[in-house]
């Protein structure tokens, strides 16, 4: 079944208060690190990107130069590449730690209509603009034959006082 939707049921559930995995302090401090650890590996990612630009930039153009150039080029792009997979799994997490600190704190519909509204807000500017967009090149079309009259009188005019 390839088209079928899957169901996310976030209904009022029983939490079980004893349990390390429910406790809010403890959710709240692994969201603070996967912070930390996110911006860590944000600025890695920075890092590896300014030197491989330094080495692609760099004036040497002899055979020993180029074959740095080179491996400096694959190791970069092998760290850039594993700390974009490593920062995706953090997001997730913190996406997932995040929603059962929700949960639990019963943030979860005012999230959800807050979002909600922010997208209807960002497609209904595009709509707008989009049309707005329209508007002005059926206003533009339209004006053409009242602009060549103009011009062609204009044309005339100038061709009669010389």
């Amino acid at each position: 079944m390839p088209f079928r939707r899957i169901k996310r049921n976030y209904s009022i559930q029983k939490i079980d208060y004893y349990n390390d995995n429910y406790s809010v302090e403890k959710l709240a401090n692994k969201i603070k690190s996967l912070e930390v650890q996110i911006n860590e590996s944000n600025q890695a990612i920075l890092q590896a990107q300014v030197v491989r630009i330094r080495s692609m930039f760099s004036r040497e153009t002899n055979l020993l130069a180029g074959l740095q150039r080179s491996l400096v080029e694959s190791q970069t792009s092998n760290s850039i590449n594993w700390h974009i997979k490593n920062l995706y799994t953090l997001k997730e997490e913190k996406r997932n730690a995040q929603r059962k600190l929700d949960i639990l704190t019963g943030q979860v519909w005012q999230k959800r209509i807050k979002n909600l509204i922010s997208w209807l807000f960002i497609i209904l500017s595009v709509f707008i603009s989009i049309v707005i967009l329209i508007m002005g090149i059926f206003a533009a079309i339209y004006s053409l034959p009242f602009l060549i009259t103009l011009l062609i009188g204009f044309y005339i005019f100038n061709r009669l006082k010389k």
